[in-house]
C-alpha cells in the first residue's frame, strides 16, 4: 500500500515539472514574439509631420515627433511608454497695408454781409478798381485759379441770390443774381461763373452801366479788336431802335457785347455812340480754352449762352467803317463821327 503511493507521488511530481517545462518555453516564445515586434526601424524611430497653415501674416509650422521606448519586464505583458514632442513656429510676414486718405475740400469762413447802405458803395469801387485785376480777370477772381466756392462765398456777402449746378464731366456752374445798387428800380443783373473740377475757368457777367465800362473807355485800354459784329433792325420798334456789337479779343480772352441806340436817318441806322447801354463780358483764360489756338471767333460764340452771332454781320460789310476806323474814331474821346449802316440790309424782328 504504502509503495503504491510513493509511486504515485513520483508519477504527480514528474508529470507537474513535464507541464512546468511546457510553459516556461511557451512564455520564452511569447517574449521572444513580443521583443521582435516592439523593435522599430531606425528609419521610422521618428516620424515628422510637418502641418503649414497660409494667412495672410502669419506661418504657422507644427512638427510633432514620436519614440516608442520598448520595455523589457519579466512579465507576460509588455508596457510601451510613448514620447511626444511638439514644436510649434510662428513666422511673421511683413505685409503692406494700403490706408485710404481723404482729401477734404477746405470749409470757407463766411463774409459779412454787406448792409444794403453800404451795398453801392461797394459795388462801385469793384466797377471802377476791379479789385487790382485786369480783365478777364472779374473782381478779383483769377481764372484758372479761384474756386467756385471761393466765389460764392463772395456773392453772399452781397446778399446775392446764388445756384450752383454740377454736370457728371466735371463741370459745375455758378449763377448770381442781384440787384445793381445804382439803380432805383431795382434792375437784376447776373454774373455767372464757369468751373471745371472746382477752378472757375469762364465768367459772364452782366453790367448795365459804369463809366469805365463804355465802349470808348474799352478801347482805350484794351486797343483794337479782332472781330467787330453787328446787328439792327431797319426801322425803331416800339419807340427805339436797338444796336447790337460783338467784339472779340482772342489774346486777351475777351468778348463782349454793346447795346446802344441808334437813329433812322434817310435810309441808314446812325449810331454816334452817345450813350452806351447794357454790356455783356464773355471772360476765359486762353492757355486753357484754346492751348493749341486752333479755335476761332465763331466756335467762342458758339459756346455762350447769350453772346451768340445770330443775325449779326462783320462791320467792314454792312457799315461805313472798316474794324480800323472802328477801334481808331472811338478810342478818340473827342469823336463826333457816326456809323452808319443801310437799313435794307437789316430785316424787322
Amino acid at each position: 500500500m504504502l509503495r503504491n503511493k510513493l509511486n504515485l507521488a513520483v508519477y504527480l511530481w514528474l508529470l507537474m515539472g513535464l507541464i512546468m517545462l511546457i510553459c516556461t518555453n511557451c512564455v520564452a516564445t511569447e517574449s521572444n514574439s513580443l521583443e521582435s515586434e516592439d523593435t522599430i526601424s531606425s528609419s521610422d524611430a521618428v516620424p515628422t509631420i510637418i502641418m503649414t497653415t497660409i494667412a495672410p501674416s502669419v506661418t504657422h509650422t507644427a512638427t510633432n515627433t514620436s519614440t516608442p521606448t520598448p520595455i523589457s519586464m519579466n512579465t507576460s505583458t509588455p508596457t510601451q511608454i510613448a514620447t511626444k514632442t511638439q514644436e510649434a513656429i510662428d513666422t511673421l510676414v511683413p505685409t503692406s497695408t494700403l490706408i485710404a486718405i481723404e482729401t477734404l475740400e477746405p470749409i470757407l469762413t463766411p463774409l459779412p454781409t454787406i448792409l444794403p447802405e453800404g451795398r453801392g458803395q461797394v459795388y462801385n469801387e469793384l466797377m471802377s478798381t476791379n479789385k487790382g485785376c485786369m480783365l478777364p480777370c472779374w473782381w478779383g477772381f483769377e481764372l484758372g485759379e479761384t474756386t467756385i466756392q471761393q466765389v460764392e462765398q463772395f456773392y453772399s456777402s452781397f446778399d446775392a441770390s446764388t445756384t450752383v449746378r454740377a454736370f457728371s464731366n466735371g463741370r459745375s456752374r455758378l449763377t448770381a443774381l442781384f440787384v445793381d445798387p445804382q439803380i432805383e428800380d431795382g434792375i437784376q443783373i447776373r454774373h455767372m461763373f464757369r468751373a471745371q473740377d472746382n477752378i472757375v475757368i469762364e465768367a459772364e457777367i452782366q453790367v448795365i452801366y459804369s463809366a469805365n465800362h463804355q465802349i470808348e473807355s474799352f478801347l482805350q485800354q484794351f486797343k483794337q479788336p479782332s472781330e467787330v459784329w453787328l446787328r439792327t433792325i431797319p426801322e425803331p420798334f416800339e419807340g427805339v431802335l436797338p444796336v447790337s456789337l460783338r467784339l472779340y479779343f482772342p489774346n486777351q480772352g475777351i468778348l463782349v457785347s454793346y447795346a446802344v441806340f441808334g437813329e433812322l436817318v434817310n435810309d441808314n441806322v446812325q449810331v454816334c455812340f452817345n450813350d452806351t447801354g447794357g454790356t455783356i463780358y464773355l471772360l476765359w483764360d486762353p492757355a486753357i480754352w484754346n492751348p493749341n489756338g486752333d479755335k476761332g471767333f465763331i466756335e467762342r460764340t458758339n459756346e455762350s449762352s447769350e453772346l451768340t452771332l445770330e443775325g449779326h454781320r462783320p462791320i467792314d460789310e454792312i457799315s461805313n467803317w472798316d474794324i480800323e476806323q472802328f477801334y481808331t474814331i472811338l478810342s478818340d474821346p473827342n469823336h463826333t463821327e457816326c456809323l452808319q449802316t443801310p437799313s435794307e440790309f437789316w430785316s424787322s424782328p
